[in-house]
């Protein structure tokens, strides 16, 4: 279990393993950097992502957490046309956490976003 493994620093710890994995995938000291910001830790995962463009950003507050929301379009070389995506970010005490929406074309996003917007709308911490 996570929370028992974190201990007194687990906030810190939980930040280390985010950037050991985050560099292993080339945005680990981006991450690292910027751990406390939701905004940075959003723009350093939409610029670890090849294929992002037409990013359009915005703060969002919900149940007592601040966070920040990007919406994109994803360039696909396969598909020869680009695909929505979003992703958004709040700090908690415990470090940064992304959600983020994908799908297999702008289509199936688009069928998905409600979902995506009722989690952003009930994100609260426990």
């Amino acid at each position: 279990m996570a929370r028992a493994a974190d201990g007194a620093d687990g906030g810190a710890d939980r930040v280390r393993r985010v950037a050991a994995f985050g560099r292993r995938h080339g945005v680990g000291a981006r991450v690292e950097r910027c751990s406390g910001d939701a905004g940075a830790v959003l723009r350093a995962f939409v610029a670890a992502e090849d294929c992002a463009g037409r990013a359009k950003y915005r703060n969002f507050r919900t149940d007592g957490l601040s966070g920040v929301r990007v919406d994109y379009v994803c360039s696909s070389r396969v598909l020869n046309e680009g695909k929505k995506e979003s992703a958004l970010t709040v700090v908690t005490p415990r470090g940064p956490v992304v959600l983020h929406l994908g799908g297999l074309d702008s289509e199936e996003h688009e069928e998905m976003l409600p979902a995506f917007e009722l989690a952003q709308e009930t994100l609260h911490t426990t």
